[in-house]
């Protein structure tokens, strides 16, 4: 899991302290939470803080930068945000891995289509009482990936009014949701590249 510690001030509106540009990366200021709390169906608010890349597992590849998206109940689940450089998660031997998952009523791998370019959400690990799920979306230009993961609780807490939707869709319907949120951070960092995704019950507009 990632670290707790922040580098940058939260901004309540939902924008994070904007980093210099390089070779057209995205910033993470292009983040707000508007956008995540609708793909979610969630009624409450989320704030965006960066977290340090150096804090983060190495599993992530190699991460240009990461935001963590929270809200004060923890019936919503803390969202790990991250952009990588291409290929450096999302390796060969990953997406054969994510490519040979068997099918099944309730699967473990999700394929998401992108313009010219294919994505995935997968249910990555499973702990004592969560399991991950990891969203790996690849850049229209293939310079970077964008990393969106989350802990599911087995158990969550009861939820207030405005979190009890966001809560039942991400126990029964998990990877869709997961989904339609990094869809809807994906937008906001890259000004094209998605069409759609397969199979997915949750709306992503």
């Amino acid at each position: 899991m990632l670290s707790h510690s922040s580098l940058s001030i939260v901004i309540l509106a939902g924008v994070v302290a904007t980093l210099s540009a390089a070779n057209g990366q995205p910033l993470p200021s292009a983040i707000r939470t508007q956008p995540i709390a609708k793909a979610a169906h969630f009624g409450g608010t989320l704030e965006v803080r960066e977290v340090a890349v150096d804090d983060l597992p190495k599993s992530f590849g190699t991460p240009l930068w990461a935001v963590r998206v929270t809200a004060e109940t923890p019936a919503f689940a803390d969202l790990n945000v991250v952009l990588g450089k291409a290929g450096s998660y999302l390796t060969p031997a990953v997406i054969k891995q994510f490519e040979q998952a068997p099918s099944s009523k309730r699967p473990l791998v999700k394929r998401v289509r992108l313009d010219g370019r294919q994505g995935y959400c997968a249910a990555l690990g499973v702990e004592r009482d969560a399991t991950t799920y990891v969203a790996l979306l690849p850049s229209p230009d293939g310079q970077f990936e964008l990393i969106v993961s989350v802990a599911v609780p087995f158990a969550p807490p009861t939820p207030p009014l405005e979190a009890a939707r966001h809560q039942i869709l991400m126990q029964k319907e998990p990877l869709d949701t997961v989904t339609a949120i990094a869809l809807s951070i994906y937008r906001q960092l890259f000004s094209e590249g998605v069409r759609g995704s397969e199979g997915s019950r949750v709306p992503a507009r």
